[in-house]
């Protein structure tokens, strides 16, 4: 009896809609690049807290920063991005959880 092979690993359906959710908040933070701030918190409040390890701090951090220097292009290219890396990235984002906070809203304009 041979095994089952496995499945490729790739986009999951989790991924596909992570990635939809933060090219949709990506496009309003590109709207109002003060927003970042909101992200930024909670980034550190998540570090601090010792709820993300430290390279998780340190990629979504760089990410964030392009707001603020900003490179708007650079940073909506990097949040929708399709790589292995930034689908564990986006697995942990501060991004997620903004739009039911009230500080971005999830209605389309």
């Amino acid at each position: 009896m041979r095994a089952r092979p496995r499945r490729p690993r790739g986009h999951s359906h989790k991924d596909r809609q992570n990635l939809a959710a933060h090219i949709a908040i990506a496009e309003k933070i590109v709207a109002d690049p003060t927003l970042v701030n909101i992200a930024l918190n909670k980034l550190e409040a998540r570090y601090q807290a010792g709820t993300i390890r430290h390279s998780v701090y340190i990629g979504w951090f760089v990410i964030l920063e392009l707001v603020e220097l900003g490179e708007l292009d650079t940073f909506v290219a990097k949040v929708s991005e399709v790589s292995p890396y930034m689908d564990r990235l986006r697995r942990r984002s501060p991004l997620l959880g903004l739009a039911q906070s009230g500080g971005i809203s999830d209605e389309s304009q």
